[in-house]
């Protein structure tokens, strides 16, 4: 149960946009912040780069972020990438 995984690394370097839900419970209460975001109960590292991930409350909100996403016509790859190298060093 380590959100730190190889799946991250494979989904960003593929040029896809992970989801991440910051309600999650339990072990992965924390997730969130490992990426530089904040979460209800988590913690936020101030020194992580904030991910340009899809960050949702709940997965119920998976369907309209989704929606949204696909009128939305920017690429987030050039971001994703940049933040991907500046987290791994």
């Amino acid at each position: 149960h380590n959100p730190n995984t190889y799946r991250i690394s494979e989904a960003v370097e593929s040029g896809a946009v992970p989801v991440l839900v910051t309600a999650a419970k339990g072990c992965y209460e924390n997730w969130a912040g490992l990426y530089g975001h904040g979460s209800p109960g988590g913690t936020r590292y101030d020194w992580i780069p904030r991910a340009p991930f899809l960050v949702l409350s709940n997965w119920s909100d998976l369907g309209g972020a989704l929606h949204a996403k696909m009128r939305d016509n920017s690429d987030a790859t050039k971001d994703l990438l940049e933040w991907y190298h500046r987290w791994r060093r």
